[in-house]
This record gives structure tokens, sequence and C-alpha cells, in this order.
């Protein structure tokens, strides 16, 4: 998890509330953006136009929100950016 800030949270230190809430949310994040990238293959390679337009809604929103929530995220910039470079990418091809 090179992508992380380096903020002391270590998955298995169980010593803090504030430090398990951390690695949720970390884990709640890679779930969101595994899903949001199975979405943006499968929406590349369906016919349908409605299930296409399904995923790229999906997409667009889950680009909104890593962009609302930036500064918030305990992930490096670059990683950040990455992910937002990624997606642009993708809606680039669509």
């Amino acid at each position: 998890m090179a992508q992380l800030i380096d903020s002391g949270a270590f998955p298995d230190l169980y010593s803090g509330r504030k430090n398990l809430g951390r690695w949720r949310e970390v884990e709640g994040f890679r779930k969101k953006w595994k899903e949001i990238k199975k979405k943006m293959d499968d929406s590349i390679t369906t016919r349908k136009e409605a299930k296409r337009g399904e995923n790229l809604e999906s997409v667009l929103e889950f680009k909104t929100w890593i962009r609302d929530r930036r500064s918030s995220l305990p992930f490096h910039e670059e990683y950040v950016d990455q992910i937002i470079e990624e997606i642009e990418e993708y809606l680039e091809s669509f």
C-alpha cells in the first residue's frame, strides 16, 4: 500500500478506533475503485447501450466523488491523480 500517506496507521495495530476507521475507509475505497474499474472494462465490451450508459454514469459519479474528497482521502496526491487520469483516459475512449 505504497500509495497510503504515512499516518502511523497499520492494519495489524489494533490500538485505536481511529486507526481501525482509517483502514476501513481504505478498504472501502479499494473495493469501490475495483468495482468502478470493472464497470469501465464492462462498458467497453458490452453491446447494450443502456448498460453502457449506466456504467458511464457510475464512473462519472465516482470521478466527482474522488475530486470532492481528494484532500480527505488517506492517499498520496500522485495516486489520486493517477486514478483520475485513468478515468479521463476511459472517458476519452468512450
